[in-house]
């Protein structure tokens, strides 16, 4: 116990005593800087210690029983933000003014730097529906195979969703239909990658809607089909002058399938805990990925989505599969459902993140850049 309290001590007396020796090494800039970060984190660290907690029956409840006084009470759906939303939210808010900051000083910078400084410059001054952001929208769709909307833009009825999920996922950290995670596995063998196959983390309809468990009023649910139908064919009509009545179509259809998606999705949090233990997640060596695909018909093609996506073989990576319900469910409506829904669904839920909100009086422009 003592030893406890004298290593916390010391933790205290670190974080009053590092303002004090960054301000002795110097005031250049450089310094100045790191002398500001580091007085804001030690008051952050003090702000957050809960001083009446003893240390030895609950460190925890000690090192951050304040930390819920100095969070917003904001709300997600109907449940309050997760930390890791609001750590999100706040990382989010640093790189804006890393951003802002460098948009508006020269200063050295590497060429990886200067091109996305550049590219958030423009972000910030390019015109609504101009003929440049058309040309962009175009050129992207055609990137991934086409639009069966659209015509000259190369789609056809051999479209490979999975290959152009996982492409999305290489170069925009997309997650759509199949979710991934590259983990250490302490019981791996060394340089072994351990990959683990997930539902996707992020979808149209809000997080607590889409899940097996959720339940919802036939009027609520008749209402929000309706909104969120509404917005996607207005979408549509707005990035490529469509008529009304084929948008509202393909709308529809986007929607009914995210609905049938979501009957599968987090059933971990949203269902109660069954009487049988949680099963062991299935595990796969990375070169007899054919046997996993031909265990869900050959629908989806696991070794094509993780080579791509991961840029490089996973001939010797263990493949967990964590949710093997919604994977069967995901192969079950991707071959019952027509390639341009499935098609419309993905291309849909990309062009929505690479574009501007039709409405950016709610988006304002710097964030959403």
């Amino acid at each position: 116990m003592r030893s406890l309290l004298l290593a916390v001590s010391c933790i205290l007396a670190l974080c009053s005593l590092v303002p004090q020796i960054v301000a002795e090494r110097g005031t250049n800039g450089r310094e100045r800087e790191e002398q500001i970060m580091r007085n804001a984190k030690a008051a952050e660290v003090l702000r957050y210690i809960n001083r009446e907690a003893d240390p030895c029956n609950n460190f925890y409840d000690f090192a951050c029983g304040n930390w819920p006084l100095h969070q917003p009470k904001l709300l997600e759906g109907d449940a309050p933000l997760s930390v890791q939303s609001q750590l999100v939210q706040r990382v989010r808010k640093d790189v804006q003014m890393l951003l802002d900051v460098g948009a508006r000083i020269k200063s050295r910078t590497n060429l990886d730097e200067r091109k996305v400084k550049e590219f958030y410059k423009s972000c910030l001054v390019v015109e609504r529906s101009s003929s440049l952001q058309q040309a962009f929208l175009m050129n992207f769709i055609k990137e991934y195979n086409g639009l069966p909307l659209l015509a000259g833009t190369n789609w056809n009825m051999n479209y490979d969703w999975v290959q152009v999920i996982a492409r999305l996922r290489l170069n925009y950290g997309f997650d759509y239909l199949i979710g991934m995670e590259v983990v250490t596995n302490e019981q791996s063998l060394p340089g072994k990658t351990v990959i683990q196959l997930t539902e996707p983390a992020t979808s149209l309809l809000p997080r607590h809607l889409c899940s097996a468990g959720a339940t919802l009023d036939a009027k609520v649910g008749e209402k929000l089909t309706a909104q969120l139908q509404t917005e996607i064919a207005n979408d549509l009509q707005s990035w490529f002058g469509l008529k009304e009545d084929e948008t509202e179509r393909v709308a529809g259809d986007i929607i009914r399938f995210e609905f049938e998606l979501c009957q599968y999705m987090r059933e971990n949090e949203s269902l109660p805990p069954s009487e049988n233990d949680e099963p062991e997640p299935n595990v796969y060596e990375g070169r007899d990925l054919a046997r996993l695909s031909k265990e869900f018909g050959n629908i989806i093609n696991f070794r094509r989505y993780l080579e791509t996506s991961l840029n490089s073989t996973v001939a010797n990576s263990e493949i967990v599969m964590k949710s093997p319900r919604y994977f069967k469910h995901l192969a079950h409506i991707a071959r019952l459902n027509p390639r341009p829904t499935l098609t419309n669904y993905i291309m849909y839920r990309a062009l929505t993140e690479i574009n501007f909100p039709r409405n950016e009086t709610s988006h304002p422009r710097a964030g959403y850049c």
